[in-house]
């Protein structure tokens, strides 16, 4: 291990604000992430018109899966939704509370109505995934890996199971860069010791931003091309 990561990790260790209140965070971008994630796969699935159970996996996959494959790949059991249960029962619920409450509000499915849900659990995602990681004893390059791989997996998986490419990968606007991006301001902002209730919250907010930015604007990346 090269000195520079000793370097890194020796700082991480040090503790850089209120335990509790960096839990609550944590616990808190853990909650905003999920129901954003779940709220973008609900709504995929009921534009497809798919039945109940339909929606409630897609919901269901698209919330846990990123964060599920991160705790797989870090070895970190239990899994986040298995140690708390009750995010199962509310993924439930939301499934059968959201179709009335759209009707009720005359909402309409369309296709940008996941996009502020979509931008929300990426932005939560990425940092709180990047800061689990780097909780774990990851280097840098693997926390923001692994903060990547929470953000961007369960829309993936939501997108394939509705029978669509991924936008992730086709709408040519930046949506992993800016989780990737994100993650590196996280891990900056631990190098310099900011406290973790901050952050966290930083990197989060950073990219949820860019994220409505890059939507309202038409950001794009540059499409390949073989010469």
């Amino acid at each position: 291990m090269s000195a520079r990561t000793c370097g890194f990790k020796s700082r991480l260790a040090h503790v850089r604000g209120n335990p509790i209140t960096t839990q609550f965070l944590i616990i808190s971008l853990e909650i905003i992430g999920v129901v954003g994630f779940a709220l973008s796969g609900i709504i995929e699935a009921a534009r497809k018109q798919f039945d109940l159970v339909g929606v409630v996996m897609v919901g269901f996959i698209t919330a846990f899966g990123g964060g599920t494959l991160r705790d797989v790949l870090l070895d970190r059991r239990p899994f986040f939704w298995v140690e708390q249960e009750f995010w199962v029962w509310a993924l439930i619920g939301i499934g059968l509370a959201l179709p009335f409450f759209f009707k009720s509000r005359h909402i309409d499915l369309t296709e940008r109505a996941i996009l502020l849900p979509d931008a929300i659990g990426l932005g939560a995602f990425a940092a709180g995934g990047t800061h689990v990681a780097l909780e774990a004893g990851a280097s840098p390059m693997v926390a923001v890996l692994m903060g990547v791989v929470t953000a961007t997996v369960g829309g993936v998986l939501r997108d394939v199971l509705v029978n669509e490419v991924p936008r992730a990968f086709h709408d040519h606007q930046p949506y992993a860069v800016l989780a990737f991006t994100g993650g590196w301001l996280v891990v900056l902002l631990s190098y310099l010791e900011i406290p973790q209730s901050l952050d966290v919250l930083i990197g989060a907010v950073v990219i949820v931003l860019l994220r409505l930015l890059s939507i309202r604007f038409g950001w794009e990346l540059k499409r390949w091309k073989f010469l």
